[in-house]
């Protein structure tokens, strides 16, 4: 996987690029990169030509104005998606970056949307579902299952993206926790019209999985996999079991 760089409009965007075939586009969640996905991400390239830009406010890539909202990040990716002249074949995202893969469907009618816990709602950030609780938890349950040597380095490796982006970007960080609990985009997936796979963990304490099955009834095309005994982190900490997860879609 190589580590690119592309200018948009708005600023410049790092990306993670390997693989070939058909195009994958990647969006992580908030608050981490592309590095945290590292070992899922490499599994699927094995299949695809992987594209996972890192978010503006995140990582190397430029910081966020503060007059912006959700609807401006999605521009900003498709910017980046015009920038590296690709036509993704599917779209796959992870907790915010499943919002953006959502609100971009129609963008790209023919691509398979693939959210991962993906929060269409305003999330209440509180100590039970915040990213630090669900950190502290996730990690206790992995740390139960007696992980391997190979297994640590995993968590290592998305540990250092979140340390990446607080230090590249330590104002952006307010702005995701000021517009969590107001952003609403219901809208743009009542219109789509795409085919989607919905997957959920069922012990998500940052996404609960009600929002799977209110999504899943807004989308009647739409798959809703639940995964039991699976929090909000899985994509970054059980990288076989998600990258299996996904094959078996496309």
């Amino acid at each position: 996987m190589d580590v690119k760089n592309s200018t948009t409009p708005y600023g410049n965007i790092s990306y993670v690029d390997g693989g070939s075939g058909k195009a994958l586009l990647f969006l992580h969640g908030a608050f981490s990169t592309p590095t945290a996905y590292h070992e899922l991400l490499k599994k699927l390239s094995e299949n695809f030509h992987v594209i996972a830009p890192v978010l503006p406010g995140h990582g190397r890539s430029f910081s966020i104005p503060k007059e912006w909202g959700i609807v401006r990040l999605k521009r900003a990716c498709l910017e980046f998606i015009k920038g590296v002249s690709i036509d993704p074949y599917t779209i796959i995202g992870h907790s915010f970056g499943g919002t953006l893969a959502l609100m971009m469907a129609s963008d790209f009618p023919d691509a398979r949307i693939i959210a991962i816990d993906a929060p269409i709602h305003a999330i209440r950030i509180t100590e039970k579902n915040s990213l630090i609780f669900a950190v502290k938890n996730e990690v206790k349950m992995f740390m139960e299952t007696k992980p391997t040597v190979k297994d640590l380095k995993k968590v290592l490796s998305a540990s250092s993206s979140f340390v990446s982006t607080l230090v590249c970007h330590p104002e952006d960080m307010q702005y995701f926790y000021a517009h969590g609990p107001v952003f609403n985009v219901e809208k743009y997936i009542r219109t789509i019209c795409n085919p989607v796979d919905l997957l959920w963990g069922s012990e998500d304490s940052v996404v609960p999985p009600d929002e799977g099955v209110h999504m899943k009834q807004q989308i009647p095309q739409a798959a809703l996999h639940t995964f039991e005994g699976k929090g909000h982190l899985y994509p970054m900490l059980l990288p076989e079991f998600t990258a299996q997860q996904i094959m078996t879609l496309l």
